[in-house]
């Protein structure tokens, strides 16, 4: 089952912004098990940080930050993504 995209994105924005021991918490608490592939091990990188002046100004680059990524395929070959701001792989692969 797909969810639309408002729906996904809803869901991604709240896993990502979600407090790492609360979500892991929540999954051990919910005791489910995915059937997933891995396709991307949560890695750390940066990333450039755009940004406007008074938000409509000429774009500029202010700086960069720390970014986790991970990927995973289930079973049905949906794939699940996930980007987090900072160095926390366990909750990239959680938010995944």
């Amino acid at each position: 089952m797909h969810a639309d995209t408002a729906t996904r994105q809803h869901w991604m924005s709240v896993l990502a912004h979600s407090q790492p021991a609360e979500l892991a918490a929540r999954l051990n608490a919910l005791n489910i098990t995915a059937d997933y592939e891995v396709i991307r091990a949560a890695e750390t990188g940066l990333v450039q940080i755009q940004a406007r002046m008074g938000g409509t100004g000429e774009r500029f680059f202010a700086g960069d930050a720390t970014l986790t990524r991970a990927a995973v395929r289930l079973t049905d070959g949906t794939l699940g993504y996930s980007w987090v701001l900072g160095r926390d792989k366990q909750h990239a692969d959680a938010a995944r």
